[in-house]
C-alpha cells in the first residue's frame, strides 16, 4: 500500500475529508483507511483512493480525475497533536498508542492502569463529636513524586490528597500532605463535612469544619522506583497516620478535633511526578531519637544524651549503682554469670521479666515483650 501526496494542480484538485460515495474504504474511489493507504495499486489523494495511472497522467499534465467522486473542499483537515502524545490528531488519525506500564490515554497522555480494585480505607475518623466509620467506604488517593534529574532525588513521595466518603450519608473526609521547602512533611489543607444525613451529627454539630492547627504525622516508606517517569502505578500502598488535627467550622468558629490513629489506607495507587516538589527529610532538625515512624535519626556518642532530638553532654550517674545504665549510654557495671540486675544492683538468680499487660517493649530484663508489626 501506497500513500500519495499531491501538491497544489489548483482548487479543483483539493477534495473535501469524506469522500468516496458509498465505496468501501481502501477500494478505488472510496475513502482511504485511518492510516492514510490504500489497496495495492491505489494511491491515497486528499482522502480518496484513486488509480495509480491517473496519478500519473495528472503528473503529465492529463486530468483523469472525472471517473472519481471529487468535489472542492471548503475546509482542508489539518492534524493537531501538539502536546499529545496518544489520541485523536483531528482528522481521524491518530497522535500514537500507549502501551506497557501506560496503557490508557487520557486527555492526550498516557497514563498507568492499576490492575486491582481501588484503594480501599480500613478505621475510623475519630473526633470530639461523633466518631465516622469509613471501613469500605468509598476512597480516592492521588500521589505525588519529586520528579528530578538528579537520580538520588527523583522518585520520592512529596504531596498526598485523601478523599473519602460514606455514600449517600452526608460523611466526607478529606486531607492533603505536602513537603515544605525545609523538608517537613506536614498537613497543609484538611476537611471535615457532616450533613443531616449524617449519622449522630445534630443540627446544631453539623457543617463543614476546616484546618485549624496539626501535629499530624504520616508514615509510608512508598516511593516511585523508575527513574524519571512521569506517572506509574505503585503496589502496595500503606498509608497510616499518628497526631491530631484540629478543625474550624466556618459558620461560627466552633472547633473539633480529629485522630487519624485509627485510619488506614491501602492498596494500588497512581503518583503524577512533579519537578516542584521538595523531598521529605523525616529528621529534619534532629540528630538523634525517634524520626516518628519508628525508626531512628541517630544515636548519640559516649558522653551524651538525646534530647529533643539533639545530642547534648551528659553526667553519667552511678551513685548506689552496681549495674545498669549510667545515664549516657554506658554502664555502671556487670553482674557475675549467676547473678542479674535489679534496680541497679546485683542479686542472685535470673531476672524475673515483667510483660503483665504489654505485648511489647521491655521486659525489664534485656529481653523484649513482643514486637509490634509494620
Amino acid at each position: 500500500m501506497k500513500r500519495f501526496l499531491l501538491g497544489t494542480f489548483g482548487l479543483a484538485l483539493l477534495v473535501a475529508c469524506g469522500g468516496g460515495g458509498g465505496k468501501e474504504a481502501g477500494t478505488e474511489g472510496g475513502p482511504c483507511y485511518p492510516n492514510g493507504t490504500c489497496n495495492d495499486g491505489l494511491d491515497c489523494v486528499s482522502n480518496v483512493c484513486v488509480n495509480s495511472s491517473s496519478v500519473q497522467d495528472v503528473l503529465g499534465g492529463t486530468d483523469t480525475y472525472s471517473k472519481y467522486d471529487l468535489s472542492v473542499p471548503d475546509l482542508v483537515c489539518t492534524p493537531n497533536c501538539s502536546g499529545k502524545e496518544c489520541g485523536d490528531n483531528g482528522c481521524g488519525g491518530s497522535c500514537g498508542e500507549c502501551g506497557g506500564t501506560t496503557p490508557s490515554c487520557s486527555e492526550g497522555k498516557c497514563i498507568p492502569e492499576c490492575a486491582s480494585e481501588s484503594p480501599v480505607v480500613n478505621g475510623w475518623v475519630k473526633n470530639s463529636i461523633n466518631d465516622m466509620d469509613f471501613t469500605g467506604e468509598l476512597v480516592d488517593v492521588e500521589l505525588f513524586h519529586k520528579l528530578d534529574i538528579d537520580e538520588w532525588e527523583d522518585g520520592c513521595i512529596s504531596k498526598y490528597i485523601i478523599s473519602m466518603s460514606k455514600l449517600g450519608l452526608g460523611c466526607e473526609f478529606s486531607i492533603q500532605m505536602e513537603t515544605d521547602i525545609e523538608g517537613h512533611l506536614g498537613v497543609t489543607d484538611a476537611v471535615l463535612t457532616a450533613d443531616s444525613f449524617c449519622p449522630n451529627w445534630s443540627d446544631a454539630d453539623e457543617g463543614e469544619y476546616h484546618l485549624q492547627e496539626s501535629s499530624l504525622v504520616m508514615c509510608s516508606d512508598v516511593e516511585v522506583t523508575a527513574y524519571m517517569v512521569e506517572s506509574t502505578c505503585i503496589p502496595n500502598v500503606l498509608l497510616a497516620f499518628s497526631g491530631q488535627l484540629t478543625l474550624k467550622r466556618l459558620s461560627d468558629s466552633k472547633m473539633l478535633s480529629v485522630d487519624l490513629s485509627d485510619l488506614q489506607v491501602v492498596g494500588e495507587m497512581i503518583s503524577t511526578g512533579d519537578t516542584s516538589l521538595v523531598c521529605p527529610k523525616w529528621c529534619t532538625d534532629k540528630e538523634c531519637g525517634d524520626n516518628g515512624c519508628g525508626g531512628s535519626c541517630g544515636t548519640c556518642s559516649s558522653g551524651e544524651s538525646c534530647q529533643s532530638g539533639q545530642c547534648v553532654p551528659c553526667t553519667t550517674w552511678c551513685a548506689g549503682k552496681d549495674c545498669g545504665d549510667d545515664g549516657c549510654g554506658g554502664s555502671c557495671g556487670t553482674c557475675g554469670s549467676d547473678e542479674s540486675c535489679q534496680s541497679g544492683q546485683c542479686v542472685e538468680g535470673p531476672c524475673p521479666p515483667t510483660c503483665s499487660a504489654k505485648e511489647c517493649g521491655d521486659n525489664g530484663c534485656g529481653g523484649s515483650c513482643g514486637e509490634c508489626k509494620e
